[in-house]
Parts: C-alpha cells; sequence; structure tokens
C-alpha cells in the first residue's frame, strides 16, 4: 500500500495550487479549482481526505489516466495535464511551476503549470508502477493540517490505512 500527498499551499478565489508527494519527495506541482465554488466552478475544489486511486481509461480524454475513487458530491476526478484552473472542472492538474513562481508569488488566475503533458505522462506511470505493488491512496490536506498531523511519515500512514480500511472499507 502506498500514500502519496496532495499538499494544498497556495488558496485564491480563482485557484488552489499545491504539490504532489511521495514520501516526503515533491513530484510536481497541482492547480485545482478554488476551495469554495465560484461560477466557474460550482463545487469548488474537491474535499480533503483520503482517496483509492486507480488508473482507467478516460472518455473524455481517451487515455488511460489516474482516476479518484468515491470523491463525495463528484464523479470521475482525474489528475492529468492542464495550465491553469481554467482546464478543470473539478480534477487535479499536475505539472511544473516556475522556481519564481514560489519566491515571488504572482496574482490570483495568473498561476500556470508548464511541462503539463510531460507531467502527466511521468505521474501516471508512477501510479500504475505503485499499483502493481499494491493498493495506492491520495491524501489531500494544507500546509496548516499537514504540518499539525500526525500522519507525516509512510509508516505512520501505512498504519492509520490499515485502520482506516478495516473500519470503512473502500470500494
Amino acid at each position: 500500500m502506498t500514500c502519496l500527498t496532495l499538499l494544498r499551499r497556495v488558496f485564491t478565489s480563482k485557484e488552489t495550487v499545491g504539490t504532489l508527494l511521495l514520501d516526503d519527495t515533491e513530484l510536481c506541482s497541482t492547480i485545482e479549482p478554488p476551495v469554495r465554488p465560484t461560477s466557474q466552478h460550482p463545487k469548488g475544489a474537491i474535499p480533503m481526505g483520503w482517496y483509492e486511486m486507480s488508473v482507467t481509461h478516460s472518455p473524455r480524454f481517451s487515455r488511460a489516466l489516474p482516476l479518484l475513487r468515491l470523491v463525495p458530491g463528484f464523479e470521475g476526478v482525474r489528475i492529468h495535464a492542464g495550465n491553469s484552473s481554467r482546464d478543470t472542472a473539478g480534477c487535479v492538474l499536475v505539472g511544473e511551476l516556475p522556481e519564481k513562481a514560489w519566491q515571488e508569488p504572482v496574482g490570483e488566475g495568473r498561476w500556470r503549470l508548464l511541462e503539463s503533458r510531460k507531467t502527466e505522462t511521468g505521474v501516471t506511470e508512477l501510479i500504475k508502477q505503485l499499483l502493481r505493488d499494491g493498493q495506492v491512496y491520495l491524501y489531500i490536506t494544507d500546509i496548516e493540517r499537514h504540518n499539525a498531523e500526525l500522519c507525516k511519515s509512510t509508516q505512520e500512514c501505512h498504519s492509520f490505512l490499515r485502520r482506516y480500511a478495516v473500519a470503512a472499507p473502500l470500494g
């Protein structure tokens, strides 16, 4: 069983910007809709929590993509390529942010991912590989909760998931 973490770091009225992690290693940057619903994103970003993952064929994108299972209030939540929050209806976009983006914050609606298709391919292949070894979960949290929680190591994540799977099986 493997735990990925989506760590939400920046919250604006137009997007949520974060980092996708495997253990403590940063894999890429992410952009999602804003946490609170807006006219462009009536549901906002998906709720924080634990989600079992699979990789399945997406009819919308005509290729295999990571899928988050059992997301409350959402269907078909994927991890896929895109450059800004305008490219998602609730999914997680992956790519690379320019290094200076973290040092000199940009304005609302101006966060842009680069190398998105290349990053999507890499993340999809990584998740496929991890699935060969067992279940894969994505834990979505924000920077404040992440710093305060007990679940900071892979061992603690696995322990939590074993307890959670017994108490409330997924799927």
